[in-house]
């Protein structure tokens, strides 16, 4: 849960433009040589806006493996750099976030897991939005959930006795989850802070 203190803290904390310029800056001494990557770089510069953060998340350049890897390793360092951005995406989920959805992900010719989400707004206000109208790849129906989103693993279910496919369901924390409410809440104690950046601090 420490992941969900973070994120509360990251969307405490003051971003300006110059957090914009700095993000840019290390980008361009990281791809340093890479001409593609630099003109990805000077496109974001040039367009970047509060309101097209999932479509930069969608468009399959460097922003969207860099924020999952550092999400997966936990890296404060590029989740810092990167606060602005994040902020800027669950922001823009929370805008699009409007309906309660029973969401089926898979694909036809694999064999692995099919995830069943339930999710009930009315118990958890977790922000989660279809993105197509404002996605890189419009033609795709997909569903975007704020970064560390909970849910708890329900049944799991073998589909079919010939194929190693199972059905798993998951349903989403609610709010008043009383055991998610005091471990977040002890966690919460132990990084106040008069700021976003001490709670960072002392949380990092």
């Amino acid at each position: 849960m420490y992941t969900q203190i973070f994120k509360e803290i990251l969307l405490d904390m003051e971003h300006d433009q110059q957090d914009i310029k700095d993000l840019v800056t290390f980008w361009q001494q990281q791809y340093q040589g890479n001409e593609k990557a630099l003109k990805i770089i000077d496109e974001f510069q040039d367009t970047y806006r509060p309101s097209n953060a999932i479509w930069w998340y969608t468009s399959q350049c460097f922003t969207y493996q860099i924020i999952n890897q550092a999400l997966r390793t936990l890296d404060g360092d590029i989740i810092i750099r990167m606060g602005f951005y994040l902020c800027d995406v669950h922001r823009q989920i929370e805008e699009l976030y409007n309906k309660q959805i029973n969401q089926y992900h898979g694909a036809p010719d694999m064999v692995g897991v099919l995830f069943q989400m339930t999710i009930d707004p009315t118990k958890s206000s977790t922000p989660f939005a279809s993105i197509r109208e404002v996605s890189y790849y419009q033609e795709e129906e997909e569903i975007l959930f704020s970064m560390h989103t909970v849910f708890r693993i329900g049944e799991v279910r073998k589909i079919d006795p010939k194929n190693p496919l199972y059905e798993v369901d998951l349903k989403l924390t609610a709010d008043d989850d009383q055991q998610l409410h005091q471990l977040t809440n002890r966690i919460r104690q132990e990084t106040c802070g008069r700021t976003g950046w001490d709670r960072m601090g002392q949380l990092l």
